[in-house]
């Protein structure tokens, strides 16, 4: 019994390291951002879409859900903020408002999140 429970816990830490060092080695696109930080804010919500801050201009999100889901809430979100969705071309999401065009861009990162830039201007 007892050496089940060390051989759980020795998976579960080594687990842990492995995870750390892969999301360690990992760039973000928003330099700012800490990489763990990204990955920590978005496990620990239960939100679909998750803001990490404003960087470069810009405000930065994550999601963890597919890209196409992902693209569904940036519309939503865009839409509830008087934008109107245009269309879509590659990575970009083109809206239009009064302030004129804005282009949403998301992108896969790190393999399991998706990571979207809404620019200021």
């Amino acid at each position: 019994m007892k050496k089940m429970l060390f051989g759980i816990v020795g998976i579960t830490i080594a687990g842990i390291l492995l995870l750390v060092a892969y999301v360690s080695n990992l760039d973000f696109p928003a330099k700012e951002v800490k990489p763990i930080s990204a990955v920590l804010k978005v496990e620990r919500s239960s939100d679909e879409l998750v803001q990490l801050g404003t960087y470069q201009s810009a405000d930065w999100y994550i999601s963890k859900t597919s890209p196409s889901e992902t693209n569904k809430r940036m519309i939503a979100k865009m839409e509830k903020e008087g934008w109107r969705y245009v269309d879509q071309n590659g990575a970009g999401l083109f809206f239009e408002g009064n302030e004129g065009t804005k282009v949403i861009t998301c992108e896969k990162w790190a393999s399991r999140y998706n990571v979207c830039q809404v620019p200021h201007s």
